[in-house]
C-alpha cells in the first residue's frame, strides 16, 4: 500500500537514480531513431547531386553539321542556337532537364533556397504536430509525406512542378529530421543528453556519405530521387513500429501510466528497476514554460539570444552555402561531396570528447574560427588546395552546427529553452535559405571569391564575438530567469598588449592569457 506522503520523481530523477541514463535502453531507441535521420538525410542533401553543372562533365554535344555554328566550350555553347546542340544524357541533372544553364542558372538557386523555405516552415508545423500526436506518430506522418513528396518531384514533369514538390519535400523532411531528433535525446539522461544530441549529427553525416555513393551509381538524377525515397519509406515503415514513444511526451499530456510503461521498458533492456516512487504530475512544468517575452525582457538573456541567433545563422549559412560551392570545384564531383560528408563524423565525435574538457564556449568559439578561416581561404587558393580547404571548412561548421542545440538550452533557464531553440532553430533556417543565393551572387558576378568571403568572414566574427557568451560546463541548470541573478564566472576578453605582458602564457595558460577573468556576469538585468 502506497503512502500518502510518498515523495513524487521527475523523469530526470528516474533515469539517474533507477532506470539509468544512458544503457541499452536508450541506445536501442536512439539506434533506431537514427535511422530516420540517415534516411533523412538522404533527401536532405540530394540537392548537391539532382541539380550539377551538366557542363562540368562535357554533357553537352554539337549536332551533326552544325560545328561552325556550334562550339562546345561553355561560354561559346550559351550564345548558340539551341537547336545546334544537345545534351548527352538529358537525366543526368535538373539543369540539363530543363535548360537550367546560361540566363536560366538562377533557377537551380530557386529550388535549392525553395526547399529550405520549406523546410522552415515544415520546422514551425511539425513542432507543433509533434505535440499534439506525439513524436512516434509525427515521425510516421512525416516520413510518409516526405517520400510520397520526394517520389512525385522524380515524377515532375516541368520545372515548375518539381519545384513546388521540392519545396513540399523540405517541408516534410523536416519534420522527420525534428520527430527523429526528440525520440533520440528525450528517453537519455541528463549527463548524456549532450552526447546523444551530438550523435544525430554523426547519423545525418553517415546518409550524406551512403547519398555520395548512391549518386556515383545511378546518374540520373530522377533515379536518385526516386530511390532515396523509396528507402525513407521503407526504412521508416521498419522503425515507427517496434519505435517506443517519448516518456517526457508522454507525461507531459497526462498519460503517466503510459509512461511510467515506456520508462519499465527501457529499465528491462538496462537489467534496471523503476524508482519506488510514483512519477510526478508535469502540468505544473509545462505551465511554467515561457516564450520570447520572457527572454527579451532581461538585459542578460536578450545579449545571449542575439548572440546565439547570430551563431545559428552564420552556421547553417556557411555550411550549405560551402556544400553547394563543393559541386563547382575541380576534381570528381562525387568524391569532393563525399570528402566534405565523411569528415563530419570524427569532427563531431572529436567535439563530444573536447567538450567535456575544455568547455562548450572555448570550443564553439575555435570551431567557428576554423571553419570561417578555412573558408576565407578557399576564396583565394584553387584546384586541390581549395577541396581541401573546403573539407576542413566543414568538419569545423558541422561540428558546430551538432554542438549548438547542446549550448543553446545550457544558456538558458529551463522554462525557456523549449522557445529559444525553436527561434534559433528559425535563424539556422534563414541562414540556409539564403545560402544558395550567395553562392549565386558568385556565379552572376563571376567573382568566385565572394561567397566564401562572405561566409567565411561572418562565421570569423561570430567565433570572436563567442566569448561575450558564458561557459556552461559544471554550470548547474537554472530553472527559472530568476535563479540566474547569482553571479557567474565569465571571461571577457584582453588587449593584445595585455595578453602578451601576461606571464606564464604558454599552451597550457593559453586561455587564461587570452581572456580576462571577471566575477560577475557583464549581461546583468
Amino acid at each position: 500500500m502506497h503512502s500518502p506522503n510518498r515523495i513524487e520523481v521527475t523523469i530526470d530523477d528516474a533515469l539517474q537514480n533507477s532506470v539509468g541514463e544512458c544503457g541499452r535502453g536508450q541506445l536501442h531507441a536512439l539506434g533506431l531513431a537514427n535511422i530516420a535521420t540517415v534516411v533523412a538525410a538522404l533527401i536532405n542533401f540530394s540537392f548537391v547531386f539532382t541539380g550539377i553543372d551538366p557542363f562540368r562533365s562535357s554533357q553537352s554535344e554539337c549536332l551533326p553539321g552544325t560545328q561552325e555554328s556550334c562550339d562546345p566550350a561553355k561560354t561559346r555553347l550559351c550564345a548558340a542556337p539551341r537547336e545546334t546542340w544537345d545534351w548527352k544524357y538529358r537525366d543526368h541533372s535538373t539543369a540539363s532537364e530543363w535548360d537550367l544553364i546560361c540566363g536560366d542558372t538562377w533557377k537551380l538557386q530557386l529550388v535549392n533556397s525553395g526547399f529550405f523555405l520549406g523546410a522552415l516552415c515544415g520546422l514551425i508545423l511539425f513542432q507543433q504536430v509533434a505535440e499534439e500526436l506525439g513524436r512516434r506518430r509525427t515521425l510516421g506522418v512525416a516520413s510518409a509525406l516526405a517520400a510520397l513528396c520526394g517520389m512525385c518531384s522524380a515524377l515532375a514533369y516541368s520545372f515548375w512542378w518539381y519545384l513546388a514538390f521540392r519545396i513540399f519535400t523540405g517541408a516534410t523532411v523536416a519534420g522527420v529530421i525534428a520527430a527523429s531528433f526528440l525520440l533520440s535525446v528525450e528517453p537519455v539522461g541528463p549527463n548524456y543528453r549532450g552526447t546523444a544530441i551530438l550523435s544525430t549529427g554523426v547519423a545525418s553525416s553517415l546518409g550524406a556519405c551512403l547519398l555520395s555513393l548512391f549518386a556515383w551509381l545511378l546518374h540520373s538524377w530522377r533515379l536518385l530521387t526516386f530511390v532515396t525515397s523509396a528507402i525513407l519509406a521503407l526504412a521508416v515503415s521498419f522503425v515507427v513500429p517496434v519505435l517506443q514513444e517519448s516518456p517526457r511526451w508522454l507525461l507531459n499530456i497526462g498519460r503517466k501510466g503510459d509512461a511510467t510503461a515506456a520508462l519499465a521498458a527501457i529499465a528491462s533492456r538496462n537489467r534496471a528497476h523503476l524508482p519506488e516512487a510514483p512519477l510526478a504530475d508535469a502540468s505544473a512544468a509545462v505551465a511554467a514554460q515561457r516564450g520570447l517575452a520572457d527572454v527579451l525582457s532581461s538585459a542578460r538573456l536578450r545579449r545571449r539570444f542575439a548572440l546565439i541567433m547570430a551563431m545559428w545563422c552564420c552556421a547553417y549559412l556557411m555550411y550549405y552555402g560551402v556544400t553547394l560551392e563543393i559541386s563547382s570545384m575541380s576534381g570528381n564531383v562525387y568524391l569532393n561531396q563525399f570528402l566534405g560528408f565523411v569528415v563530419e563524423a570524427p569532427a563531431i565525435l572529436g567535439t563530444i570528447l573536447a567538450i567535456g574538457r575544455m568547455g562548450r564556449r572555448s570550443i564553439a568559439a575555435a570551431l567557428l574560427l576554423e571553419g570561417g578561416v578555412a573558408c576565407v581561404l578557399c576564396g583565394v587558393l584553387w584546384d586541390d588546395f581549395q577541396v581541401a580547404l573546403a573539407v576542413a571548412c566543414k568538419a569545423g561548421i558541422s561540428a558546430m552546427l551538432a554542438l549548438c542545440p547542446l549550448y543553446t538550452e545550457e544558456l538558458f533557464p529551463s522554462n525557456l529553452q523549449l522557445a529559444v531553440l525553436q527561434a534559433c532553430r528559425l535563424a539556422g533556417g534563414v541562414g540556409a535559405v539564403a545560402a544558395p543565393w550567395v553562392v549565386y551572387l558568385g556565379q552572376k558576378t563571376g567573382a568566385s571569391f565572394v561567397p566564401f568571403v562572405i561566409f567565411g568572414s561572418l562565421n570569423i566574427m561570430a567565433g570572436i564575438a563567442t566569448p561575450a557568451l558564458p561557459e556552461t560546463l559544471g554550470v548547474p541548470a537554472a530553472a527559472t530567469v530568476q535563479e540566474l541573478s547569482s553571479p557567474v564566472r565569465q571571461y571577457k576578453m584582453m588587449s593584445l598588449r595585455h595578453m602578451f605582458r601576461t606571464r606564464g602564457s604558454g599552451p597550457g595558460n593559453l586561455q587564461k592569457a587570452f581572456f580576462r577573468n571577471c566575477d560577475t556576469d557583464g549581461d546583468l538585468a
